[in-house]
């Protein structure tokens, strides 16, 4: 997980955009773009996935890298908790 928030915070600031900066044009709450950035929260839905690649301006390419990225880290937790019962 904090693989993929390190990776959310580059890109944030390779644009020099502050993380409230970010959170509003995604529109989430700045504390949880801060959590995923330090790994706190996993990574997102795919809904403010797709928010949060337009606001970056991903190329293709680079979403889906990153999309997977997501996937595999989404699948480990659901392997995870299963493994729990």
């Amino acid at each position: 997980m904090l693989a993929f928030g390190r990776k959310i915070e580059q890109l944030r600031r390779s644009y020099a955009l502050q993380q409230t900066q970010l959170a509003t044009e995604a529109r989430v709450q700045c504390c949880y773009i801060s959590a995923i950035e330090n790994g706190r929260k996993c990574p997102p839905t795919l809904s403010v996935f797709n928010q949060l690649t337009q606001v970056l301006t991903l190329s293709e390419e680079e979403s889906l890298q990153f999309m997977a990225r997501r996937n595999a880290i989404k699948e480990d937790k659901e392997n995870s908790a299963r493994d729990l019962f």
